[in-house]
């Protein structure tokens, strides 16, 4: 099988005249008198247009073949065509845009940039940037951002030396272009007011299978910013380094207009679980250095006020938060990355007093996959965080802030709870004349009954059971056997069958002379002609009372 065929190099068509401007092939004489020069490497060109066998053609003089010439001229055209045309199509369907005037090449000394071109419509302006083999760079990107200078990317990587089909594709079409930033469309950084880092583009939300957008970085004075604020990021002044690895990085412009952080080398082992933990611990960092106040919110429990009181005797507590303001405790210091002597790892954080050695606070960062479950013996707020989200939220402390937890913290209140604001459930028994057995579960707060009490023999809450209603009711049969004349303990029983009324049924009470409630008849249990003493009850007996406990009210 033949190896395929070489697409043949496109004949160099377009050349720049003397004043600079683009020129056809046909449209100049013959030879070096046609006084052209590359667009490339503006070395003198003779032009190859007086035969008919062969196409016309600009050539080198010395024959050179100058690498680039093509995609240079097609840039070139492009600019001269903005110039005559005066409109452009803006990406994303934002329309087409009328200029009243356009400037090729004209220089920005105070940025040290030169755009390709510049639009003027209505007293604003608009860089228009012409990629073929080179896109806008990161340094160049970052400045323009910074200045707040609207501008797009046309990419002209389709395009042939056609001057009328690349007027076309730059008047007609928005193809292959892109916003490097704009104001009105929110590009690059948050102008507006109703602008939250909490609801990220569509296409800029982190999820498991995608990396994560970095829109964090530390500059040059070692603060953390946000590229999204535009107070904090300003690459003219600043160079940016990675929260992680410490690598600088720059603010890279995605094809579909998509704004992050990225190493100016790559660097495949910043993962981004790490880069999450790194910028976490950095915004708490800037966060307690920056205010005046460092509020944590611990949740802590208040006992009931009548805990000495309570017949239930449960540790009933109602659970609340309480603020501190660690720097009014004098914790007035924060360390990064610190090794404590009888620990084996670093600890993100440590807040402590003048001693970091003595009654100091660890912070401890964790993401989704990567949790240090190691002890400590200090006090730990253990931090997780999911997303930039959470570091958005961490940039004004930890008060407020969900996924923490307070380990090793006094959690008792010293407040105390009213027994309504706890409402705890009780397992309550009230035995009534009648013989009825009533168990069930009643608010701490209504334990006392209500109801008239000469129909209650007894009542009480259990403190243990074990968590069977049968075992509650031959546990209480037992404990209060002298409420009843006799308990019948025949194995012939059907467990003690209860009845509607609370009567204990012989289980052979259908057999023929039998009676139905053999205890009626004046006669001793024992003294029944079919009675079998159920041994397994009196066993269960002695078991019941080990494993269950009450309190008679």
């Amino acid at each position: 099988m033949s190896p395929p065929l070489k697409k043949p190099k496109p004949n160099l068509i377009y050349a720049l005249d003397a004043n600079g401007k683009p020129v056809h092939i046909d449209s100049v004489p013959n030879g070096f008198s046609c006084g052209c020069k590359c667009p490339r490497c503006e070395s003198p060109l003779q032009a190859k247009n007086g035969g008919n066998e062969r196409a016309h053609h600009f050539a080198h003089k010395d024959g050179a073949d100058c690498v680039g010439a093509v995609e240079s001229a097609i840039h070139c055209l492009a600019k001269e065509i903005l110039k005559e045309s005066l409109c452009v199509v803006l990406p994303d369907n934002a329309g087409g845009l009328r200029f009243d005037k356009v400037e090729t090449e004209r220089n920005f000394p105070d940025l040290k940039l030169r755009p390709d071109c510049v639009g003027y419509y209505g007293g604003r302006i608009i860089w228009i940037e012409f990629k073929r083999s080179h896109e806008v760079d990161a340094q160049k990107a970052g400045k323009i951002i910074s200045a707040r200078i609207d501008c797009i990317e046309i990419d002209l990587k389709d395009c042939e030396q056609d001057k009328e089909k690349l007027r076309e594709f730059i008047t007609q079409s928005s193809e292959n272009r892109k916003w490097i930033y704009s104001e009105q469309y929110g590009i690059g950084l948050a102008e507006h007011a109703s602008f939250e880092r909490n609801s990220q583009k569509k296409d800029e939300v982190d999820t498991d299978d995608e990396k994560v957008v970095r829109h964090f970085a530390i500059d040059d004075v070692g603060r953390l910013i946000d590229f999204r604020v535009p107070a904090e990021f300003d690459a003219i002044k600043h160079s940016y380094y990675c929260p992680n690895c410490g690598k600088e990085v720059f603010l890279n412009v995605g094809d579909n207009s998509n704004y992050s952080f990225a190493h100016v080398t790559e660097d495949s082992s910043c993962d981004d679980e790490m880069y999450l933990r790194s910028t976490a611990v950095a915004a708490i960092h800037q966060a307690f250095v920056d205010s005046p106040k460092f509020i944590i919110e611990m949740p802590q429990y208040r006992s009931c006020k009548q805990a000495d009181k309570c017949p239930c005797n449960q540790d009933c507590k109602a659970p609340t938060t309480q603020q501190y303001d660690l720097k009014a405790h004098r914790y007035l210091k924060c360390e990064k990355n610190y090794k404590f002597g009888d620990v084996l790892y670093r600890t993100d954080l440590v807040f402590y007093r003048e001693d970091i050695l003595k009654d100091s606070i660890e912070v401890r960062v964790n993401t989704e996959n990567f949790d240090l479950e190691l002890e400590t013996p200090r006090r730990l707020i253990d931090v997780t965080v999911h997303s930039e989200k959470d570091i958005c939220q961490l940039e004004k402390g930890l008060n407020g802030f969900e996924n923490v937890h307070f380990l090793g913290f006094n959690q008792d209140s010293k407040e105390k709870a009213e027994p309504r604001e706890i409402q705890n459930e009780v397992l309550k028994y009230t035995i009534y004349a009648s013989g009825k057995i009533h168990i069930g579960l009643v608010k701490c707060t209504e334990i006392r009954s209500n109801l008239n009490r000469t129909s209650i023999l007894r009542e009480g809450v259990f403190t243990k059971t074990t968590g069977f209603i049968d075992d509650m009711y031959v546990f209480l049969l037992f404990r209060y056997q002298e409420l009843w004349e006799d308990l019948c303990l025949c194995r012939l029983c059907c467990y003690l069958k209860v009845g509607r009324n609370r009567e204990y049924i012989c289980s052979r009470y259908k057999t023929v002379g039998t009676p139905r409630n053999p205890l009626n008849e004046n006669n001793p249990p024992k003294e029944c002609a079919y009675f079998r003493m159920n041994y397994n009850i009196q066993n269960q007996e002695s078991a019941l009372n080990e494993e269950m406990e009450i309190v008679e009210l």
